[in-house]
């Protein structure tokens, strides 16, 4: 399963689609979950709001066009925060519910310890909290892959975990997850998006442009221009691609923080620390040989 809080800054919703159409995953959902940044006032965060949800289902749209098939359709999660209760116990959280919620439980629900579901997150993780809370008996068959790192956690600094909060707790408290490392990965070049995808499918990722940073293969502020530094991509390049891997470092909750962002109460952040060979996290430090992954998914 995939989903992520924004689509035209990155490139993994139609790295997932092509991954579905391929076999190269069995793709059980496309979705999208975009809570407020606490500080963004609620007229720019609608409109905001507005452009991820059209440019979600936009890109299901120029896949099925592009005639890629056997999708899962476009559905969304939670665009709201857990609110951490007064016990301090997760069990205690309520569950918001969404469609993309009921999704995760449901493919949860089919799968096993032994073969359990995944899902791939470029953004935050409150639909995945939600899930968990719907529904705890899902933790031993379900697997997150979360775009963050261990320096971004106990540091605060990373947006992933700001927008998080409680649910991020919960998540790293009760789940199995992977976390990636920005240390090594892949790029999209402009070019091969030029000679590799199908159309319409092409002319949306050469065009489409998120309200601050523009297009990502036009834009320089993550990488140079005509070459796209994958991130959020990595989800599910680790996720599907075990090659990727290399010395995982285990890590487990050690405890609350409060956070940088206006949460009331403050103290919602998790920290981590080492933790043993049973621990249920993994920090991925370092990714190998994943400069092909992205294009493998296009071919017939």
């Amino acid at each position: 399963m995939f989903i992520n809080d924004q689509s035209t800054d990155n490139y993994m919703g139609e790295l997932a689609l092509a991954m579905g159409d391929s076999g190269a995953a069995d793709l059980r959902g496309f979705l999208l979950g975009f809570p407020r940044e606490v500080w963004k006032n609620e007229e720019k965060y609608g409109r905001h709001y507005q452009e991820s949800v059209v440019n979600h289902r936009r890109m299901y749209r120029k896949a099925v066009e592009s005639g890629l098939d056997g999708l899962p359709q476009p559905e969304f999660g939670v665009f709201d925060h857990h609110q951490k209760p007064k016990s301090g116990v997760i069990e205690d959280t309520r569950p918001i519910g969404s469609v993309g919620t009921d999704r995760i439980v449901e493919v949860a629900q089919q799968a096993t310890p032994a073969e359990p579901a995944v899902v791939a997150a470029g953004g935050d993780i409150c639909t995945v909290a939600d899930a968990y809370l719907t529904d705890p008996s899902i933790a031993d068959s379900l697997v997150v892959y979360w775009h963050e790192q261990l320096d971004d956690i106990n540091e605060q600094s990373g947006y992933n975990i700001q927008n998080s909060g409680w649910s991020a707790y919960v998540v790293l408290s009760r789940l199995s997850v992977v976390l990636d490392h920005n240390s090594g990965g892949f790029t999209i070049t402009k070019s091969e998006v030029e000679t590799r995808i199908p159309s319409p499918m092409d002319e949306y990722m050469l065009t489409k442009a998120h309200w601050k940073w523009g297009n990502p293969l036009r834009s320089t502020d993550w990488s140079e221009k005509g070459e796209h530094e994958a991130n959020d991509e990595k989800a599910l390049i680790l996720a599907a691609f075990p090659y990727t891997r290399d010395r995982p470092r285990r890590l487990t909750v050690s405890g609350l923080q409060e956070a940088d962002w206006d949460y009331e109460p403050k103290t919602v952040l998790p920290t981590l620390k080492k933790g043993s060979s049973e621990s249920n996290i993994v920090q991925i430090r370092k990714i190998t040989d994943s400069d092909r992954a992205f294009w493998s998914a296009w071919e017939s």
